[in-house]
């Protein structure tokens, strides 16, 4: 069987300009539908260990950012900065910045939520973005029906759907890999999508620090299609060898110097 031929034939049905696919329309619906599961059964769910160090870290961050608004000059001091980003500065500050925001916005300012769901309604929209994207990548994979199926099943695990409501890193790190891994999915398609898996792994890398493992997973992919694309062509061939050659070089470089100083 070909390629071309193991690709579910509603993978290849593109929509009409102007107008929303089918798939565009399921994968809004799952993105709100688990965006308001998690928003309407996030108040009987206890706090965590780690949602208290991040609580507290993600409204010095909202602080900061208070006073960013009102005195730039002296949030923007070395000693201002330090002081609002030096509890817990060894994780990545993303999601305590989208944490301490949310609480700013949500909770102090508009009076819309409680503490808590003020400090968790980021981590309700990036567990929410993984149900689209697993339907994206399913349906492309397999079909629609696997697709959908694959989506709701994350959240009707009783340990994910825990995990989900929690303002911690770990369901918005897999956000991110799972993004990242869709856009590196469809850069094989279409060349735009290699900016978008820049931009995705980017953001991978703000949000934990298990984004360091995604080359690990992607990179064998990338070279063997690589060495595939290349084939019977000498200038491509030659510059594949040329670029992989300096990453190579580089992480021997940095093994000696790993050693010398050990």
């Amino acid at each position: 069987m070909s390629e071309a031929a193991a690709v579910p034939e509603e993978a290849k049905v593109l929509p009409k300009k102007g107008a929303w696919s089918l798939d565009t329309r399921i994968g809004i619906a799952l993105f709100c539908a688990g965006f308001a599961a998690l928003l309407f059964t996030e108040q009987p769910v206890g706090f965590s260990r780690d949602e208290s160090v991040y609580f507290y870290a993600a409204e010095n961050h909202a602080r900061w950012f208070q006073s960013l608004l009102s005195t730039p000059s002296a949030a923007l001091e070395d000693a201002n900065i330090t002081a609002a980003y030096d509890y817990n500065h060894e994780h990545p500050a993303l999601l305590k910045n989208l944490f301490g925001l949310s609480y700013l916005v949500f909770t102090e300012k508009l009076g819309l939520l409680r503490p808590a769901a003020g400090f968790r309604l980021p981590a309700f929209l990036f567990a929410a973005l993984i149900l689209p994207l697993t339907f994206a990548l399913g349906r492309r994979l397999f079909g629609r029906p696997a697709g959908i199926f694959a989506a709701v099943s994350f959240l009707l695990v009783p340990r994910q759907f825990f995990n989900a409501h929690l303002s911690c890193f770990d369901v918005p790190i897999t956000a991110m890999w799972l993004l990242t891994v869709y856009c590196f999915f469809r850069a094989q398609e279409e060349k735009r999508w290699w900016l978008y898996t820049g931009l995705a792994f980017g953001a991978a890398l703000a949000t934990k620090h298990n984004a360091l493992f995604l080359p690990v997973v992607i990179a064998p992919f990338a070279l063997v299609l690589g060495w595939r694309a290349s084939k019977g062509k000498a200038a491509a061939r030659a510059r594949f060898l040329e670029v992989n050659g300096i990453f190579v070089a580089g992480a021997v470089l940095y093994g000696v110097l790993a050693l010398v100083q050990g």
